[in-house]
């Protein structure tokens, strides 16, 4: 999946993504949050959690960053994707009922 904050705005400096369609986000989480929900679920064929909830998940999760930060010794303001990935996976195995 590929996302940009602009409809087409790729299209003016990657050639190389000829033939995908990006996302636009338009700087909003809960956009973002409703079109990953979208892509997986025509990609997974499983049931998922509904964007409201994914995005109160989020939130509680942003809420916990500093904490997260503090126990694993990280800067938040230095967090790499990976280090948000792999912390933002295990905050949600620990925290969240499982269905």
């Amino acid at each position: 999946m590929i996302f940009d904050r602009e409809a087409y705005r790729y299209q003016k400096f990657l050639s190389d993504l000829a033939g995908c369609d990006p996302c636009s986000h338009n700087c909003s989480p809960i956009e973002a949050i409703i079109a990953i929900r979208d892509w997986l679920l025509r990609e997974q064929k499983e049931i998922l959690p509904g964007p409201i909830h994914l995005n109160l998940w989020f939130k509680l999760y942003q809420s916990a960053i500093p904490g997260i930060c503090e126990e694993l010794g990280l800067q938040p303001e230095a967090l790499t994707f990976n280090d948000l990935s792999l912390a933002m996976n295990d905050w949600f195995q620990r925290r969240l009922p499982t269905a």
